[in-house]
């Protein structure tokens, strides 16, 4: 709970206690200031909804607060009756004991302060390839259009506006929410979390050029899904890229206003069919994830910009979740790929002909216990055996598939209704911050780690997996 909801809720049971307890009321009753108490209570009830922002969590704590005004004027004009005090007494605590529940349990997210030295600024922009025509939704046949959003290094000390946790923040909540089967306003507390970066404040001047990573998320997601992650890296000294697939996310929200929502066409039918649509919904993510590198290269030769010669394509990593991770490891085959990272990758989107050649490039898969299926194992398997570069496999344990994302902050419910595992959302994030950064830096760097070369004393949860 955030500072100012502790206040209230202390202030609140503080004068619970004091109305209830009859030689307490008699001597409130005996206060010079006792009418002041009810405004008290109401402003101070105010200025936590003005200053932290309304949630729907703390509604119970202010149906008690209400109650207690009332009380409060009550006792002020010295109707203290036992059987009401008692009475109340019961009420109160039983109201009480259920207002400390929804804020508990659905807390405001407190997100980890990325490591590195680097202020971290942040920027979406809509794209539009006018050379590829889309194949789903109601917009077919016209041309291909999505939005990115962009982390970076940013010039020390400049003031910008906090960006949100996630871009567009009341839908994406609501959107999240449906989609884990929770009623739409669940996730409502998202909107008064604010991350790490600055909206369009400059790239840092402090060296010459940045090294590029481009992420890739789960399907059904969206470009936001791993904030924290984006901040983290990006806070190192990275420039990072995150996709957010129209069609193919949750939702896309573009400059003008429009929504364009999930297709369930994308991921349909069943067997051989339904491998096939997984291909060509990574296809065209593919796409975007190229044309997206077109247009970054174009700001980069730019005259001037905000990317203006900052980045350093020479030095490029491709990383993804789930379904993101397959299209990553299928993408880095096309282009001068420096390092993969797979985050609970899942092979069907990957074409059986990469599947055969293996990775040319480092290639690091971070999986789960529990969310792989035997097909897609076998399939990492072959990949990695058909490999000329380095590939690992590692496992967190305690984890589902949703503990490589931003959600378990959302909750601690999260693991109650199996989005994620036991492990506690602080440390898994850590584990995948920690570990994703060490292999970029490794290989795209040319720095040195350890986490890599057996089990870290630091990180007894990660295992190695060897191929069969």
């Amino acid at each position: 709970m955030r500072f100012g909801e502790i206040v209230l809720i202390l202030l609140v049971a503080t004068l619970l206690i004091a109305l209830w307890i009859p030689f307490v009321a008699r001597k409130m009753r005996q206060l010079p200031w006792r009418d002041a108490l009810p405004v008290t209570l109401a402003l101070v009830t105010a200025g936590q909804i003005f200053i932290e922002g309304y949630r729907w969590q703390m509604l119970p704590v202010y149906l008690l607060v209400s109650l207690l005004i009332v009380a409060l004027y009550v006792v002020s004009l010295g109707d203290a009756r036992r059987w009401w005090q008692w009475g109340g007494l019961v009420l109160g605590t039983l109201l009480l004991g259920i207002a400390f529940v929804p804020p508990i349990l659905i807390p405001v997210p407190d997100l980890p302060d990325p490591t590195g030295r680097y202020d971290i600024g942040t920027t979406s922009i809509h794209m539009i390839d006018e050379g590829r025509e889309e194949i789903y939704g109601d917009n077919k046949g016209a041309a291909r259009e999505f939005m990115v959003q962009i982390w970076y290094p940013a010039e020390e000390g400049v003031v910008g506006r906090p960006a949100p946790f996630l871009p567009n923040a009341a839908e994406s909540a609501e959107t999240i929410a449906v989609r884990l089967d929770l009623p739409a306003f669940a996730l409502g507390h998202a909107t008064l979390v604010n991350g790490n970066a600055r909206l369009d404040v400059p790239v840092s001047s402090a060296e010459e050029r940045y090294p590029l990573l481009v992420f890739s998320h789960g399907y059904e997601s969206l470009r936001g899904q791993s904030t924290t992650l984006m901040e983290e890296l990006a806070s190192h000294g990275y420039i990072v890229m995150s996709m957010e697939h129209t069609y193919g996310a949750s939702m896309t929200i573009f400059p003008d206003g429009r929504i364009e929502f999930l297709d369930p066409i994308t991921l349909s039918g069943e067997g051989e069919a339904y491998d096939a649509n997984a291909r060509l919904l990574s296809s065209q993510w593919q796409g975007d994830i190229l044309y997206a590198l077109d247009e970054l290269a174009l700001l980069n030769e730019a005259a001037e910009g905000a990317f203006a010669g900052k980045v350093d394509f020479e030095r490029l990593g491709v990383f993804g979740h789930s379904t993101g991770g397959g299209t990553a490891v299928r993408t880095c085959q096309m282009i001068d790929c420096v390092a993969t990272v797979g985050l609970d990758a899942w092979f069907g989107p990957v074409p059986l002909e990469v599947i055969d050649a293996g990775a040319d490039a480092p290639t690091f898969f971070f999986m789960s216990e529990s969310w792989s299926s035997e097909k897609n194992t076998a399939w990492i398997d072959s990949f990695m055996g058909n490999s000329s570069a380095h590939t690992q496999w590692l496992t967190i344990a305690d984890t589902a598939h949703y503990d490589f994302t931003d959600i378990p902050f959302l909750s601690p419910l999260t693991s109650t209704i199996g989005l994620s595992g036991e492990i506690d959302a602080t440390r898994g994030n850590e584990i995948v911050r920690t570990y994703t950064l060490a292999f970029f830096d490794w290989h795209i760097k040319g720095g040195e780690s350890g986490l890599f070369d057996g089990a870290s004393e630091a990180f007894p949860e990660v295992t190695e997996r060897m191929p069969k």
